[in-house]
């Protein structure tokens, strides 16, 4: 549960850190089906997940894991959204209680029409910039200790005391992760003195003073202290952190240490350009740190089982060198992030220009990616094209790395498994069509896939292999008329008369007329 940061964005599906864990927990325990449901949601706060726990919990999930925070204060219904009911929780909470009724949705949904018909002719503030990070403000200016940002806290401390409150009363545990921010490569968004603090952007040139006087410590604190004293609210505050901590502790949660991890392997422990994107959203390495921190606080704290076999608790270095994503995803990752750097916040002195061309490579891969970035061509069929294309040049390895892709995003479809295994059998790669015929078979009916493949191998002229496949799925119905009767013609098709025999028999008892 939690927002864009949780969701995984900008990465696509096969990418994002909970596809990750969920695989490394698969692979600890071979002998149950692990599922992770991602619930996050870009730009919401703990009101949204606060109106969903419900809906949640009546899944009966077995861990709840909640990573939340950076939207606190711009998220809808948060204390400097342009979506607000005011700074009270208990009208937001009746809010949300009501919003369940079909009387307030009439209600609700007049009062927007009138409001929209009314503001049509009002001008837009920041027109030349109006993109969604900048719908989403109210507040723009949120000072460090000013009132609205003691209410954004106080409102995260109570919503997250109310979700764990909900979870303990199901029985269901929790795992709460603190927030990680790029410190150190990003400069404040908005700098304002106040009678109380200094502007951020001049904290900020002083942490980059201490750091290169190698005063780590004094620079690291320096960082954090802008961050904070940054009055444009899209990175949470370290006060998040010291929340989420006290409410681990309060509601006996599991408390992630994510900074921990974060800092440890960034260069002086200063989180940067290393392992985010830009303010909040790790790059790919930073989505295998996230699942390798909660991956071991799942293992410290025996989530799942007391007993974990350590002979099949593999490395997060494993994962990182085996997983398959390309080069495609990669740059649809720099075609999103470039777009949302071109944008406010994080540019104020260009106009939104909304025909403009975003490029990251001149390759096939690349050329792709801008089309799944334009919605021009789904995720899935842009990795499909790329493996044709690799299988047309001989690139066999590439090519089953873009099937993977997609079976990594959708792991229970069917279909991309028999075309991939095709694709490969039509090009003579049987060790690379196995890769995917040996998992379908794994997490599909053993009768359905046994079928599929049988039929997959006659059409390749493969029918040794073929029989192979449909004994086992014959195992299943053994009776079923047309599986022995196509299993007695292969028998025959492929000379073994006694077997052919031996199943006309079987079949004459079975349907004497």
């Amino acid at each position: 549960m939690g927002g864009s940061t949780a969701a995984g964005w900008p990465h696509p599906e096969n990418m994002i850190f909970s596809k990750i864990l969920e695989k490394r927990l698969s692979d600890t325990f071979p002998q149950k089906v692990i599922e992770i449901i991602n619930t996050a949601i870009g730009a919401v706060n703990t009101y949204t997940l606060l109106d969903i726990i419900d809906e949640v919990l009546e899944q009966k999930p077995d861990v709840l894991l909640i990573y939340a925070g950076h939207n606190e204060f711009y998220g809808a219904l948060g204390q400097g959204s342009s979506i607000s009911f005011g700074k009270s929780r208990w009208i937001v909470n009746m809010y949300l209680k009501l919003q369940k009724l079909r009387v307030f949705y009439l209600l609700r949904d007049i009062i927007l029409y009138v409001k929209t018909w009314v503001s049509r002719e009002l001008p837009r503030d920041g027109a030349d910039q109006y993109n969604f990070m900048n719908v989403v403000v109210g507040q723009k200016v949120i000072p460090l200790n000013s009132s609205t940002y003691s209410d954004g806290c106080n409102q995260f401390r109570e919503n997250m005391k109310d979700i764990l409150q909900k979870a303990k009363n199901a029985g269901v545990p929790v795992m709460i992760s603190e927030l990680v921010s790029n410190v150190r490569d990003l400069s404040p968004f908005v700098s304002l003195s106040t009678p109380n603090n200094p502007p951020a952007s001049l904290v900020y040139s002083e942490a980059q003073k201490l750091e290169r006087e190698n005063r780590i410590q004094e620079a690291r604190d320096a960082y954090y202290k802008a961050k904070d004293l940054d009055v444009l609210r899209f990175r949470g505050p370290e006060e998040f952190n010291l929340i989420i901590r006290q409410v681990a502790e309060e509601y006996n949660a599991i408390f992630v240490p994510m900074k921990q991890y974060f800092e440890n392997a960034s260069p002086n422990q200063l989180i940067g350009e290393t392992l985010m994107l830009e303010h909040v959203h790790p790059n790919e390495s930073g989505q295998f740190m996230m699942s390798d921190a909660f991956y071991k606080a799942m293992y410290l704290h025996r989530i799942i089982e007391d007993q974990w076999n350590k002979d099949l608790v593999l490395s997060d270095a494993h994962y990182r060198e085996t997983w398959d994503n390309t080069e495609l995803d990669r740059d649809l990752v720099a075609l999103r992030v470039m777009e949302l750097k071109d944008r406010w916040p994080f540019r104020r002195d260009i106009m939104a220009n909304s025909a403009k061309k975003y490029r990251v490579s001149d390759s096939v891969a690349g050329n792709w990616a801008m089309s799944v970035f334009y919605n021009e061509i789904s995720f899935q069929d842009a990795h499909r094209k790329l493996a044709e294309y690799y299988v047309s040049q001989g690139k066999y390895a590439l090519a089953a790395k873009e099937y993977k892709a997609i079976i990594t995003a959708e792991p229970l479809n069917m279909k991309v498994y028999l075309d991939a295994a095709a694709v490969f059998l039509e090009g003579g790669q049987d060790g690379i069509a196995e890769q995917f015929l040996i998992p379908m078979i794994k997490l599909c009916s053993s009768e359905f896939a046994n079928r599929a493949i049988n039929d997959l191998f006659i059409s390749k002229g493969k029918i040794y292999d073929a029989i192979k496949h449909l004994e086992k799925a014959i195992i299943y119905h053994p009776e079923e008329y047309v599986l022995m009767i196509s299993l007695t013609k292969l028998y025959i098709y492929s000379g073994q008369k006694d077997k052919a025999m031996k199943q006309m028999v079987i079949l004459q008892k079975s349907y004497p007329d």
